[in-house]
């Protein structure tokens, strides 16, 4: 036959209609584990979506922006809330039970006449809460003057000193004013369906991470069928370095760049006197978005390899162009991360450093001829 009209498949045991027949079989194989995983991830999304969350409220925390952010997550199970079943709530502790709540509903229509506002049913129950008061003794002895003089003598000038009195005070309006506080500086939602469609995104994005060794296991298994054996080790190298250098990228991330970009943005915010308000669904874009972008980029010295194998490029390109890539390198950064010098200094450093690592592995890492042997289709 003459190179003309040979076919593709002419060195394959299998024929174009086996190969397509494999094909639908590895596609039903990868859905079915992506469906199992994403039900597993819809389970436990709750715990996800708090991961995802922890970089923003602890930079929250850590400007005071979050005082009353909670640290621990309520128990939420996916499904049952689907089927209409009541969520179990935790059974209330000795000290909640000894504590009757003492509200008349007088005091609740006051609290609302002067909210202008009915009262939440969940605030409206709750219980009154203590506070504690420190006033200094010179000051009470001298309000108490002021009260009933002929009982109360006037005190000496500085007769008490700066000595302080811890008095407690209980009212249930403190407890109302902290949840009302706690619910302003939580992250927020602008409408109805935001937040469920916020929890499908991040739990169908886990389940294609956790089923993505079975994906790409499947997708192997059907690549390997036209592959020679030589080619078949090049891949095994090939393929676990760029998955490496991607979960580099997104850990380096997640736990480095994250900190500084949100302690930037926030800090600016507090020298401009502002308190930002979290939108929950475009953080969670932000979360997912970047470090993807961060990993695709370390992919860098796998690139670099492959266009030198295919014979588009040379190590000694690579060395002579080295500003020019620099040059590439940053402007690229500039656009893949925030409008801050933080994110984009955090990455243009290590593409340099990746950069030199893909020269390194070109100069060093030449195929060997194959053998007469491994040319023989698997």
């Amino acid at each position: 036959m003459s190179p003309k009209t040979r076919d593709l498949f002419d060195d394959s045991r299998m024929s174009f209609g086996e190969h397509l027949e494999e094909l639908r079989y590895r596609v039903i194989l990868s859905l079915i584990g992506l469906t199992i995983a994403s039900c597993i991830s819809l389970t436990f999304g709750q715990q996800i979506v708090g991961i995802i969350r922890s970089p923003i409220d602890k930079a929250l925390i850590r400007y005071g922006y979050g005082k009353y952010i909670s640290e621990t997550q309520n128990s939420f199970d996916f499904w049952k809330y689907i089927s209409g079943k009541p969520q179990d709530k935790p059974a209330p502790t000795d000290s909640e039970t000894s504590q009757k709540p003492v509200v008349e509903d007088s005091e609740i229509a006051a609290i609302e006449t002067e909210l202008d506002t009915p009262l939440p049913p969940d605030l409206a129950k709750i219980e009154g809460k203590k506070l504690d008061l420190r006033i200094r003794k010179q000051d009470l002895a001298e309000l108490f003057h002021q009260i009933a003089p002929e009982q109360f003598p006037k005190p000496k000038e500085n007769q008490f000193g700066d000595k302080l009195l811890s008095i407690q005070v209980e009212a249930r309006e403190f407890e109302l004013w902290r949840e009302l506080a706690r619910n302003d500086l939580r992250p927020v939602t602008f409408n109805v369906q935001e937040a469920f469609m916020t929890y499908l995104k991040v739990s169908l994005a886990a389940g294609f991470l956790l089923s993505s060794p079975w994906i790409f296991y499947q997708l192997w298994m059907f690549i390997a069928v036209g592959l020679y054996e030589h080619e078949r080790k090049y891949l095994y190298v090939y393929g676990t370095m760029s998955l490496v250098l991607f979960l580099a990228g997104t850990l380096f991330c997640f736990y480095l760049v994250f900190p500084l970009v949100l302690d930037f943005f926030l800090s600016f915010n507090k020298t401009l006197e502002v308190t930002p308000q979290i939108r929950l669904s475009e953080w969670i874009s932000f979360a997912l978005m970047l470090p993807i972008m961060f990993g695709i980029s370390f992919e860098l010295p796998v690139v670099m390899l492959a266009l030198e194998r295919m014979g588009i490029f040379e190590a000694k390109a690579y060395r002579e162009n080295r500003k020019m890539a620099i040059l590439v390198i940053a402007f690229l950064s500039m656009i893949l991360t925030p409008s801050e010098p933080y994110s984009m200094i955090l990455m243009m450093v290590p593409l340099v450093l990746l950069y030199e690592l893909g020269i390194y592995i070109c100069e060093t890492g030449k195929p060997q001829a194959p053998k007469e042997s491994d040319l023989i289709p698997q």
